[in-house]
């Protein structure tokens, strides 16, 4: 049957490839992190961060990270101060109404 939301060969292909390669990486990051274990380098993460970073540290720390904020030129993202259309690229002119930006 033929449907609206029928899965054609390559989309079946594309989801067996994404699968396995999820299963992989998941394999990979949990073989990563029992010799991690096995170093004794997580317990040791742990009472660092038990130690030196309480709940009240982190949260100054992302405080501050949002108010320093990006660096103009680290994001592209800009809006036209005639229209306030978002202008993600870097041209000159707004793509939405024409005026230069």
């Amino acid at each position: 049957m033929q449907g609206r939301w029928t899965m054609t060969l390559m989309m079946q292909k594309w989801v067996i490839i994404a699968t396995s390669a999820v299963i992989l990486l998941l394999a990979g990051a949990y073989t990563i992190v029992a010799w991690l274990d096995k170093l004794g380098l997580i317990h040791w993460a742990q009472a660092v961060r038990d130690e030196y970073l309480p709940g009240s540290t982190i949260t100054i720390i992302v405080v501050l990270l949002v108010l320093v904020g990006a660096p103009a030129g680290c994001l592209a993202i800009r809006r036209c101060p005639v229209c306030e259309h978002v202008v993600l690229r870097s041209g000159k002119y707004c793509a939405a109404c024409g005026s230069r930006v």
